[in-house]
């Protein structure tokens, strides 16, 4: 959330603890560089920020943080309810002394239920309990794999969007709000229309044999690669399909040439789709599909993203190159606003780089900073 707000421009100012957030280090848990001048995970979600570093739990870091609070716009936190409650960094106490500051807060399952309370990763709020890992893998295997942060992110552009929303508010009403979303309700909004389906008798998992709709779905070609086709209007494109494979029959037989008769004989039909479709390169027969004007893609890896031009042509993904001379590469916001392209992406800051700046913006002299750092309060990079 608030490296999207950054890279739209926002001030967006970290507080870390002394140890730093623990994203500075998670990175190598994927496989990535975690030294303090390549931290390309670290980059992703930092750039364009400032840090600096608080003890919290210290009543002259508290001070320090409600002084921070009285110049800020937005408070963005993960901490869970109790954490937050101890620390006095609560929305009650907080809306008291400040009564226009728009409080986000994002939580793993909400702020209400048995398990308000309980830790919750992407892998497990996002993820595991909403039913993507079951109910999404091939029927009779093991469950997917939750890939790390898709979650995060997502929750985070709601949120970022929501800041947004509540700003206005406060514009009109001259009142700060209280803006909450959490993993678990992103992943229930983004399966509304799977659990209506489920709600009305749709059963998961299920198998690609047996898609309900033959024309959603995906089919290996002659060269062993998958495509995806997405037709939802069956009975204006079923018999462009039919035809691009050579089988004008079908376009006569009742079983298959109306959406009702595709549904009822789905087995059926997925498997006279599957030899057809292996008539013909993925190559050739998205150029076919192309012509018939079907929606479809090629069903790719990951790998095939980083060299992907309608990815780099929209600035959805960028190259960065370290000062060191490495390489990486890191995600956009996917959001443009006029014919704007994306912001100049500032190096994530390093641990409590910008704490003196900060500290003395909100009026401690150099003599209160070199204590508050003796004693464990803040860190300082000279």
């Amino acid at each position: 959330c608030g490296k999207t707000l950054a890279d739209w421009g926002a001030e967006v100012i970290k507080v870390e603890p002394q140890n730093g957030d623990f994203g500075r280090y998670s990175g190598q848990n994927f496989g990535v560089p975690t030294s303090e001048d390549v931290n390309p995970h670290f980059e992703l979600l930092n750039g364009n920020k400032k840090s600096i570093v608080l003890n919290l739990k210290n009543e002259t870091g508290y001070r320090a943080m409600l002084k921070l609070l009285g110049k800020v716009d937005v408070l963005i936190t993960n901490y869970r309810q109790v954490a937050l409650n101890k620390l006095g960094l609560d929305y009650k106490t907080l809306s008291e002394k400040f009564p226009k500051l728009v409080f986000a807060h994002l939580s793993g399952f909400g702020l209400e239920g048995p398990i308000a309370s309980s830790p919750g990763f992407d892998t497990v709020a996002y993820f595991a309990r909403p039913g993507f890992m079951l109910d999404f893998a091939e029927r009779d295997t093991s469950p997917i794999s939750a890939p790390f942060g898709v979650g995060d992110l997502t929750a985070g552009s709601t949120m970022a969007g929501a800041i947004g929303t509540a700003l206005y508010k406060r514009e009109k009403t001259g009142k700060g709000e209280r803006v909450e979303t959490s993993l678990y309700g992103q992943s229930i909004w983004g399966l509304g229309i799977v659990l209506q389906s489920v709600k009305h008798g749709a059963v998961y998992p299920r198998s690609r044999k047996e898609a309900t709709v033959p024309l959603n779905n995906c089919y290996k070609c002659k060269d062993g690669e998958w495509i995806y086709i997405s037709v939802l209007e069956y009975d204006r494109y079923c018999k462009s399909l039919f035809k691009l494979m050579n089988r004008e029959d079908l376009c006569e037989n009742e079983k298959f040439n109306n959406a009702k008769g595709g549904e009822e004989n789905n087995v059926e039909l997925i498997s006279i789709l599957d030899e057809g479709f292996l008539l013909y390169d993925r190559e050739t027969w998205s150029k076919k599909l192309k012509e018939a004007d079907i929606a479809h893609d090629y069903i790719n890896h990951m790998k095939d993203v980083l060299v992907d031009k309608q990815a780099y042509e929209n600035d959805f993904i960028i190259d960065y190159e370290y000062q060191s001379g490495e390489k990486t590469v890191i995600a956009q916001p996917p959001v443009r606003f006029g014919d704007s392209r994306v912001s100049q992406h500032r190096l994530a800051p390093k641990l409590g780089e910008n704490s003196i700046e900060i500290l003395k913006s909100l009026g401690y002299s150099d003599n209160e900073i070199e204590e508050m750092s003796e004693k464990g309060i803040t860190l300082i990079r000279k």
